[in-house]
């Protein structure tokens, strides 16, 4: 099948579009509104068999016109309060005031109607650990289980995972589904966990930065905007600013709490900017096998050094991690205590009471030589896995490929316009900027399955600024090449 068009391309268009379309209203009038083409498919057995429309017309194009008898398609999923730092909720049972609440009842209420099912969502503290009973007895309890990505080899290493390829109605190549996920955790062409637009976690979990606009001014810092359009904002940059901002308020040569600094974050931050300048810790071969790469890898000992040399220097950054005070939150940031935020996007819902103007930019990149702006889907986003014990898996593909196209058609629009709305939020150049991070999103397999504790190890040094890496690799090398090869071969490739 065809590849669409990508999800930021998409965006970006129709925010230029509304544009246009706004000017024209007001010389000619008009709704602006279009009519959906909404032809069901003919009932048939086999995918390849089956003509429809485009998925841009119709979310059903496709599939089969089946009915499945009041069934209940149950996902057992990571509650809500444990993973309180994304939008997961997959299943909205009254209607509600909240757009993407709506959004998804009013999804799962059509996918229920046209297809005779009943949408449930069960919600576990540890989805795959409480699923553990069910999958040994072999009994088909949840259709899909949904907990974080580092998680997932759990189920993989039990052989309790379906491949998504043997999902006949699951179309991989559709912008429905997170083809950043896809081509990151995928082992040797067998896919056991990914993501889609059902789900808004992979969004949500995407790693950006929030600045702050008033500060930035006050500063005489320039169009920061422009500056990421013309390749400029590196982490060059990102020193230059954040040292000059930077001020020890009580002026007694210590950096605390109440100070100001350049940027407020999180100690998983260190892993961002590698990654936002290209580092990969395990790559991957042409017969898509992982390979840990580190070992010998000067780019990335240098990167590594650059990192801490931008990082460490007094009042360039302050860690949530580190001051129990600012635990989980954007406080520091929103009270005026930092001219960046850097986190994921879920955060950005939660500034509304920011009083000044805020904007979002891209992670910065390790030099104006390089391509593209990187971000990463950090390891705690969920992602989805079949259990071995689906007993329909034309069924399940069915569901979920349904619910993944209606989505991308009729939820991302509504996603992405709370995060850019939120109060103080409502400037074009923010839209264009996180279209910029979901553009090219990256998974390092090292970093998201700690293989041999090597990626926590490295967030430890990279904290405590210690910039002996090398040795580090060597040491923890072996260790990382036994956990790697232990998860390829439960992988089960030759099946």
């Amino acid at each position: 099948m065809k590849n669409r068009t990508t999800l930021a391309t998409r965006i970006l268009l129709f925010a230029l579009c509304a544009a246009m379309l706004m000017s024209m209203l007001a010389a000619c009038g008009g709704d602006g509104s279009g009519d959906a083409q909404t032809t069901d498919p003919a009932a048939t057995s086999d995918p390849a068999a089956t003509t429809a429309p485009s998925v841009e017309d119709d979310p059903f194009a496709g599939l089969p016109d089946k009915k499945y008898e009041g069934y209940v398609f149950t996902f057992l999923n990571v509650d809500p309060a444990t993973g309180f730092w994304m939008n997961n909720t997959l299943n909205v049972e009254e209607a509600s005031g909240v757009k993407v609440d709506q959004a998804i009842y009013t999804r799962n209420r059509i996918i229920e109607d046209r297809f005779d099912v009943v949408i449930e969502e069960v919600v576990q503290k540890d989805p795959i650990g409480f699923a553990q009973t069910a999958l040994s007895a072999q009994e088909d309890s949840y259709d899909v289980i949904l907990d974080f990505i580092r998680d997932v080899p759990a189920m993989v290493n039990k052989n309790y995972a379906i491949d998504w390829n043997d999902l006949p109605y699951v179309d991989l190549t559709s912008d429905a589904w997170c083809q950043d996920m896809i081509k990151d955790l995928s082992i040797g062409g067998k896919l056991y966990t990914t993501s889609g637009d059902l789900s808004m976690t992979s969004y949500d979990s995407t790693s950006v930065f929030g600045f702050n606009k008033q500060m930035a001014e006050e500063q005489q810092l320039g169009d920061l905007y422009q500056l990421v359009r013309d390749g400029q904002w590196t982490f060059d940059k990102l020193y230059e600013f954040s040292t000059k901002v930077a001020q020890d308020v009580d002026n007694d040569g210590k950096y605390k709490a109440d100070d100001i600094y350049g940027i407020f974050t999180y100690n998983g931050i260190f892993a961002e900017m590698l990654t936002a300048a290209g580092v990969r810790l395990v790559t991957k071969d042409s017969e898509d096998m992982p390979v840990f790469t580190a070992k010998g890898d000067e780019n990335f000992y240098n990167i590594y050094e650059k990192v801490l040399e931008v990082l460490h220097p007094d009042g360039v950054y302050i860690s949530c991690d580190d001051f129990s005070q600012f635990k989980g939150n954007t406080l520091k940031f929103v009270g005026g205590g930092s001219l960046f935020y850097s986190d994921v996007v879920f955060w950005i819902s939660t500034m509304s009471e920011m009083e000044a103007d805020y904007g979002i930019l891209p992670n910065p990149k390790y030099n104006a030589e390089q391509e593209n702006y990187l971000a990463s889907i950090n390891a705690v986003s969920t992602s989805m896995v079949i259990p071995y014990t689906a007993s329909d898996l034309e069924r399940t593909s069915v569901i979920l490929q349904a619910l993944a196209q209606h989505s991308n058609q009729n939820m991302i629009e509504t996603y992405y316009d709370e995060i850019v709305t939120v109060r103080n939020v409502r400037d074009p150049e923010s839209r264009e900027m996180i279209n910029l991070a979901f553009e090219n999103r990256v998974i390092d397999l090292c970093t998201v399955y700690d293989w041999g504790g090597f990626a926590s190890t490295m967030k430890v040094y990279m904290v405590q600024n210690k910039n002996n890496i090398a040795s580090l690799v060597g040491r923890l090398e072996s260790k990382v090449t036994a956990k790697m090869e232990e998860y390829i071969e439960s992988c089960n490739l030759d099946v």
